[in-house]
């Protein structure tokens, strides 16, 4: 069990450390939770930010893990690869939209 933590962990950190999107998210994801502590946020409203943060970041993997299977199995891009990654990316597209506005939603209330 544990080594499927390990492997599991590993893919993550390579995930971070190799693409662009999830460094980004990773730091949104930093600056909520720091904005978070700042304005002393209660306890649902963690809850709501946490879970958009898991949403977005597990989204970005699955999407990662789509595009390096395309390219291992196409290496050359065709339009049916094309609309299967540009599917995939609309996915995390929507849920960091979603996030954002939960995170205005959330942070606005402190801010008055």
């Amino acid at each position: 069990m544990l080594k499927t933590f390990k492997h599991a962990i590993d893919g993550i950190l390579w995930a971070f450390r190799n693409e662009r999107n999830l460094k980004i998210h990773g730091v949104f994801a930093t600056l909520v939770c720091v904005l978070g502590f700042i304005l002393n946020i209660n306890r649902n409203d963690w809850v709501a930010l946490l879970l958009c943060i898991a949403m977005v970041i597990s989204a970005e993997l699955i999407n990662t893990a789509i595009e390096k299977t395309l390219d291992l199995l196409h290496p050359q891009m065709s339009d049916k690869v094309k609309i299967i990654k540009d599917i995939s990316a609309g996915s995390v597209l929507i849920l960091s939209i979603i996030a954002a506005v939960i995170g205005v939603v959330v942070f606005v209330g402190y801010l008055d």
